[in-house]
């Protein structure tokens, strides 16, 4: 946990704006979500409602550990995804892809059976996740690409 990226509660108006312009300056260093397994020491002992979000590329044994330290409370996980991160616009080419964890960068032969392999492990990982948070009773909300508002709302009334 940083410090300088917590907010403690408080019912100051705008109390956020200060924290927003300290994480759009962030340049992330780790490589890692292993603080997420340290979070619920920093929440209340009763029960409350958190949203963990994530772009949830982490280890699936990792994932689960830690949403089992968060049980006692009400999580919706929030998985934030652009579409970029699964398919580029041109269906063939040399592609420069940088893989997000260990930010190591490699050339890629774009072709539409590589695409396709692309989708396919897409789709993978979205129900491999979707399996672990329909085991615990989670119900995840998909943000892929831009914020849309009514989703949201949609999602929490459904």
């Amino acid at each position: 946990m940083r410090r300088e990226f917590t907010q403690p509660q408080t019912r100051t108006r705008g109390a956020g704006i200060a924290l927003a312009e300290r994480l759009r300056a962030l340049q992330p260093e780790g490589r890692t979500a292993a603080a997420l397994r340290e979070a619920h020491r920093h929440l209340p002992r009763q029960r409350g409602l958190a949203f963990l979000v994530s772009d949830f590329h982490i280890d699936l044994d990792e994932l689960e550990a830690v949403l089992d330290s968060l049980a006692p409370h009400d999580i919706v996980p929030v998985v934030l995804w652009q579409p970029a991160e699964f398919g580029l616009s041109a269906p063939r080419g040399l592609a420069q892809v940088r893989e997000p964890e260990s930010g190591a960068v490699r050339w890629l032969w774009w072709r539409p059976a590589l695409a396709e392999r692309w989708r396919s492990a897409h789709d993978a990982r979205r129900e491999a996740l979707l399996s672990r948070f329909r085991a615990r009773r989670l119900a995840p909300l998909f943000i892929e690409g831009a914020f849309d508002a009514d989703a949201v709302t949609r999602h929490f009334l459904a």
